[in-house]
């Protein structure tokens, strides 16, 4: 059984993605070639936004895997998951997930609002020793 939650998408990655390819367009704009540049530049832009939307979650049997749009992809098995945080983030309606595994390792990530207490809920029914702590 395989279960997908998908990360959030802020309206300030797009916006801070945007403002920097925007500054970059307006410094390069002084050289030759300015098309070539600026279409270099909205390449990035919609390369970043891809990355974004394409990140998952995804629970497969007794792993957790992580992947970010088709560059990288982490898993981690469930058994070795300590903790699970709930870090409230100002200006955000619902927490972030902080996933704490191995000695010092952690990956923090944004689901959806209501896939938080299914995530939870699935890592705990395959490791019940996971703690939940809200921060």
């Amino acid at each position: 059984m395989e279960k997908i939650y998908k990360q959030r998408v802020f309206l300030q990655y797009i916006v801070s993605s945007f403002s920097i390819i925007l500054s970059l367009t307006i410094s390069l704009q002084n050289g030759r070639y300015v098309g070539t540049k600026i279409t270099f530049l909205l390449i990035t832009f919609f390369g970043i936004l891809y990355l974004i939307t394409q990140s998952k979650i995804y629970i497969e049997s007794n792993k957790l895997s992580m992947k970010i749009g088709r560059i990288t992809e982490k898993s981690i098995d469930i058994d070795e998951i300590q903790n699970i945080s709930l870090v409230k983030v100002r200006y955000m309606k619902s927490p972030k997930l902080v996933v704490r595994f191995g000695k010092y390792d952690k990956y923090d990530f944004f689901p959806k609002e209501n896939d938080i207490e299914n995530f939870i809920r699935d890592i705990q029914h395959i490791n019940p020793n996971v703690s939940v702590s809200l921060t």
